[in-house]
């Protein structure tokens, strides 16, 4: 989903209206231009927050995609011979690092 950011100022008047420009950005991206050409997107922490978590779901998702083809690849010069599933694999992963953070109860 690509947001349309908002109005453009100029970085003199994001600097001297710093304070409006906080608020105006809870409610769209602001564009910075310097000579009339984009510097900077000034937005909220929330909408920073929601792109990085789409940034990591889309690495994640692009790395199980790179795990299955390798795994095809090995397989099929294993003569078809199984490998383990990169989701189980990262899932061994993760309940191993639970493990390991949970405190000892013996």
């Amino acid at each position: 989903m690509v947001q349309s950011i908002g109005k453009a100022i100029p970085a003199t008047q994001a600097r001297v209206r710093f304070g409006e420009l906080l608020r105006r950005v809870e409610d769209e991206p602001v564009l910075i231009e310097r000579g009339g050409k984009p510097v900077a997107v000034v937005l909220s922490f929330e909408r920073y927050q929601e792109i990085q978590q789409g940034l990591q779901r889309t690495r994640h998702a692009h790395a199980l995609v790179r795990a299955s083809r390798l795994v095809a690849a090995i397989e099929s010069r294993r003569g078809m011979v199984p490998v383990t599933a990169p989701e189980e694999v990262l899932r061994g992963i993760r309940e191993e690092r639970r493990e390991k953070s949970a405190p000892d109860l013996r």
